[in-house]
């Protein structure tokens, strides 16, 4: 609960990663343009407006593309919903949709276990290894280690916390800030590079500064 009251709170005040928001920006894109089966290209285009299952199953599918190894696919998608804008009925950006699908180990309610995460991150790596030029590799790789993070730290009260995991809580945030940073050399560039990098920063305890810094360049 925690983590994703954090994650709307920043999706809410970072301007790049919602410029442009309009009716008119408010699409679904039907048609298929990335080479992916009819099955898989129904289950991103649901209607959130009408069908409390259409985010699980954008995200299933998302998971389920990646667990097949499909990276050029999935490139195709993110560039797509980029420079498109795309939302889904009901507001969702796509892009966020799909970083979502692409994180999580399980479906959901299933709870993870570590040879779960193990086996994510393995396949996020070695998309980032076949396609070294993808920012969507690396932001979803960094988005995973952010979740995996939290993970290790529970959703309890800071003291209810062991030392090992406030720990790997810091270890794989700062995975996860080296993976963003890593990643701002490459030619392309993400608006949810700025949502994980934010992540990062409230996981860190940023001063003041660092994260104004940082939201202003978001700009």
């Amino acid at each position: 609960m925690i983590r994703t009251v954090i994650k709307i709170s920043i999706l809410m005040l970072s301007p790049l990663a919602w410029s442009g928001l309009s009716s008119a920006a408010e699409r679904n894109a039907n048609s298929n343009h990335c080479n992916i089966s009819e099955t898989d290209a129904a289950g991103l285009n649901g209607d959130l407006s009408i069908d409390i299952r259409a985010l699980h199953n954008f995200m299933d599918t998302a998971a389920r593309i990646l667990k097949e190894e499909q990276f050029v696919e999935l490139d195709c998608l993110a560039d797509h919903a980029r420079s498109g804008k795309e939302r889904l009925p009901g507001g969702l950006w796509k892009i966020h949709a799909l970083y979502q699908g692409l994180c999580q180990p399980v479906p959901y309610p299933l709870h993870a276990t570590q040879e779960d995460w193990t086996r994510l991150l393995q396949r996020l790596h070695r998309w980032v290894k076949a396609r070294p030029e993808s920012i969507t590799a690396r932001v979803a790789l960094a988005l995973a280690y952010l979740d995996y993070a939290h993970d290790a730290r529970g959703s309890g009260y800071a003291n209810t916390v062991s030392e090992s995991g406030w720990k790997l809580f810091q270890e794989r945030t700062a995975e996860a800030r080296r993976i963003l940073k890593e990643a701002r050399r490459l030619p392309s560039e993400c608006p949810e590079w700025y949502v994980a990098m934010q992540m990062v920063s409230v996981n860190q305890g940023w001063s003041v500064t660092e994260a104004r810094a940082l939201f202003e360049e978001d700009k």
